[in-house]
């Protein structure tokens, strides 16, 4: 009885389908059978075979792409690390010095101040740009199968720093001219414009603002080149995990030199821009939840 249904056959059609049964199973267990499925097998083995090897290929390709754009990641670093060590630094702590100086000169007694002038030392080196070859990064890191959010964002927010940074040490450079020149804008002394100092015609700050834009920008430069070396990293470790791949070591990373020379920037001026990203566990397929639960079902079942 199914479902209400009453199914009736007769003797001879019985005898049919039994009959019909056999020959099916004799077909299941010929040679012709067998061998077909012996083909299919191997069709089967060499296309996974196949897709196995070119998985692989693909792999050392991104691997050796994100290596290269590691070594590429690291030598930015290298270079903004030494325009800072050897030039914004050092600039800016020499301006900050003439203008403490400066102004504890000019809190002296009226007195002292006509018996003492002070003499101003003007601080008018050029600066390096930062020579660093952007495009060829952004082309070695976008190259790579799926590089993470963080990573492209990084690069772009690199890319970012250096413009800003080669923009304001042009400015600086035309800022130069004026006291090459003694080209000043009306009323302004090149005291007034190297302190940004009030004068009766208003205050330039533009000079003492370079100073501090370009240690900003060179800080960007090196806290995102940092950053994208550290993503970087951990997706080179994260595929070798993944993919148990043994003969491919991810390369050691150390910044502790540049650390104690005091060239690493606080991460706490940054948390902004990183709590824009959020770590994403990755989302198992259907097929690995299932094999999991499977897994787990029958592994406490087992004969004690």
């Amino acid at each position: 009885m199914l479902s209400g249904i009453t199914l009736s056959i007769d003797a001879d059609a019985y005898g049919l389908i039994q009959e019909i049964g056999n020959y099916l199973i004799d077909i299941a267990n010929s040679n012709f059978t067998s061998a077909l499925a012996g083909a299919l097998f191997g069709a089967m083995a060499a296309s996974h075979i196949a897709k196995k090897s070119n998985q692989a290929d693909d792999l050392a390709k991104n691997l050796r792409s994100l290596n290269t754009s590691l070594v590429m990641a690291m030598a930015t670093l290298n270079t903004a690390g030494s325009i800072m060590s050897q030039s914004t630094r050092p600039v800016r702590d020499r301006y900050h010095k003439v203008v403490a100086d400066f102004e504890a000169h000019r809190k002296r007694p009226p007195a002292e101040l006509q018996q003492q002038l002070f003499t101003l030392d003007f601080d008018l080196l050029t600066l390096p740009p930062a020579n660093i070859p952007i495009e060829h990064l952004q082309s070695t890191v976008f190259g790579n199968a799926n590089p993470p959010a963080k990573v492209i964002a990084l690069v772009f927010a690199l890319e970012d720093a250096v413009k800003l940074y080669n923009n304001a040490n042009e400015h600086r450079n035309k800022l130069l001219t004026f006291f090459s020149t003694k080209t000043f804008p009306p009323g302004y002394r090149d005291a007034d414009i190297y302190l940004g100092l009030n004068t009766a015609h208003g205050v330039n700050k533009e000079f003492p603002n370079n100073i501090k834009a370009l240690h900003t920008y060179n800080k960007d430069m090196i806290y995102y080149s940092m950053r994208l070396i550290e993503e970087i990293h951990k997706h080179i470790v994260k595929i070798i995990s993944k993919n148990k791949i043994k003969d491919f070591k991810a390369p050691i990373i150390d910044f502790s030199d540049a650390q104690r020379k005091g060239l690493i920037p606080s991460g706490e001026e940054y948390a902004q821009w990183e709590s824009g990203f959020q770590e994403l566990e990755e989302t198992p397929s259907l097929i690995k939840k299932i094999s999991t639960f499977m897994r787990e079902k029958f592994s406490s079942k087992k004969p004690s």
